[in-house]
């Protein structure tokens, strides 16, 4: 189906079911009218009062997470549903059925082509991972803490176990403290309720099943860092956990945030990540970092302290996304990738292994960088449709078949598959090819089940592309390809089969 970008057909079909909400300036326009931005190069939409425009090139999109980066382990994601895990097989968490030894190279977990998400969170003793299949979750590895949110917190859980019924879940964020998710817009949590990270108003103890997180359900995303978490609602940034390393951006270096608490004012924030002591965050393409500076990873340039509020790294304003690990952090602005931190393992790619890196530095020179997801002292990243690895990688981490550490990327496989377009251009007023369009057109592909638009030059996925798909969407009811406008949450959405995907940056 194709829908072309003209203001009036998307008055037709949105406006007669959409209540009165204040216009839209610059252009004018109300709740539902869908333009061209020919400035950004993509499609914007008017939520009732701020246009706001599609992603682009899979822009860390909420429910796109195609990498799983642990100290020890790794998990991915292909972009044809299938799951692969590799690295140290301690306490399960590579999925394959053993807790021994290392799994050296890449290794499908099962025959399923439904898997949209995965996280993990490890260390040199433990690892847990939890990922998205066909909208469900399934947990697997150290069942300590309750982590796994399976009930229990005793054992290992080897292979991927389903947590709970639910099939709507479209995010899920783990790491070694907690783990949060978010289904239908509100937010649960789970896992050792110390520090706060949990959300649940407690210190005390463990919650071993997804419990949910006071009663918002606009919730957009959520990232779990060590023993502190972060979430955007209605564009605004909510921390909770543990205040000693500033982490929390809520002003304090002392006691534990037990509920999320809003970090300033601001509603406009489109992007987060929690490491293990700092958290990075973009509004307006701008990047800001707070936290504990002593590995560098806030990139503000200094060793020295804490930064207890969010403060803006550098002056650049085209972060399209931003990955904080254990001690380093790497984003992309512009299809470069940039790392900073401690270069001790190599993890931060930049070809050295002393000193620390305390503001980002451009990792090679190619411009062609999707992805990228770190861990403890590794990273990993996608280039067109090549994975490559780098770090520390003594438990075979990096999947590339040794336990040598590398210090810059180091190509994994050369045919992993893509993950939507990977070209960073600004767009054009030529065609796009396979299939056929010109700037402005929408079109629901079938094969990858997403919706893509034209930027005169290149398609783009708005959302995760999937190898599989389910009968439909609930609540509302919808079939694979339907577009709405969301009274309810002032958002536009689409169906790929198993749920409602938001098209544009959370708000």
């Amino acid at each position: 189906m194709r829908l072309f970008i003209l203001c009036f057909l998307f008055l037709l079909f949105f406006a007669p079911s959409a209540p009165a909400y204040a216009a839209c300036a610059s252009p004018a326009g109300v709740a539902g009218d869908l333009i061209w931005n020919e400035t950004a190069k993509r499609p914007s939409y008017c939520d009732g009062a701020t246009w706001r425009n599609f992603w682009k090139e899979n822009q860390s999109s909420n429910n796109i997470q195609t990498f799983g980066v642990g100290g020890i382990s790794s998990c991915a994601v292909k972009n044809d549903g299938t799951l692969f895990c590799w690295g140290s097989n301690v306490t399960g968490v590579t999925g394959l059925g053993t807790t021994s030894g290392n799994t050296t190279t890449p290794t499908q977990i099962g025959t399923d082509t439904d898997w949209s998400s995965v996280s993990i969170g490890s260390s040199v003793v433990s690892g847990v991972a939890c990922g998205v299949r066909g909208g469900a979750a399934y947990c697997w590895g150290s069942n300590g803490n309750g982590i796994t949110g399976l009930g229990t917190t005793s054992g290992n859980t080897t292979t991927p176990t389903q947590v709970g019924t639910a099939t709507n879940w479209s995010v899920l964020d783990v790491s070694l403290g907690q783990a949060c998710g978010i289904r239908g817009g509100a937010l649960y949590c789970w896992g050792w309720n110390g520090y706060g990270g949990t959300g649940l108003g407690t210190t005390s103890g463990n919650t071993t099943t997804p419990t949910q997180v006071g009663s918002a359900t606009n919730w957009d995303f959520v990232s779990s860092g060590a023993y502190h978490v972060c979430g955007l609602r209605a564009g605004a940034l909510y921390c909770w956990g543990n205040n000693t390393d500033g982490a929390t951006g809520l002003g304090t270096l002392t006691g534990s945030q037990t509920t999320p608490a809003q970090v300033g004012t601001a509603t406009d924030w489109s992007y987060l990540s929690a490491g293990s002591a700092q958290t990075c965050a973009i509004r307006n393409g701008a990047l800001y970092c707070w936290g504990w500076n002593g590995s560098g990873a806030t990139g503000l340039g200094t060793t020295s302290g804490n930064q207890t509020t969010p403060a803006q790294v550098g002056t650049a304003t085209d972060w399209q996304t931003v990955i904080v690990g254990g001690d380093h952090t790497c984003g992309i602005r512009s299809g470069a990738m940039y790392c900073w931190g401690v270069n001790s393992y190599g993890g931060t790619g930049l070809g050295t292994t002393s000193g620390t890196q305390t503001t980002p530095a451009q990792v090679g020179t190619d411009t062609d960088w999707a992805y990228v997801e770190t861990g403890g002292s590794n990273s990993c990243g996608m280039r067109g449709n090549a994975r490559y690895c780098w770090g520390w990688n003594y438990t075979y981490s990096l999947g590339l078949g040794d336990a040598t550490q590398r210090n810059s990327p180091t190509l994994g496989g050369a045919t992993w598959g893509s993950y939507g377009v990977v070209s960073h251009g600004s767009g054009g007023s030529g065609p796009c090819t396979a299939p056929d369009g010109v700037a402005g057109d929408i079109i629901y592909n079938a094969t990858h089940h997403v919706l893509q638009y034209c930027d005169g030059a290149v398609w783009h996925a708005v959302g995760p592309t999937l190898g599989s798909t389910g009968a439909g969407c609930a609540n509302p009811a919808g079939v694979e390809g339907d577009i709405i406008f969301n009274t309810t949450h002032n958002k536009v959405q689409y169906c790929n089969g198993t749920g409602w995907h938001h098209v544009a940056p959370a708000f």
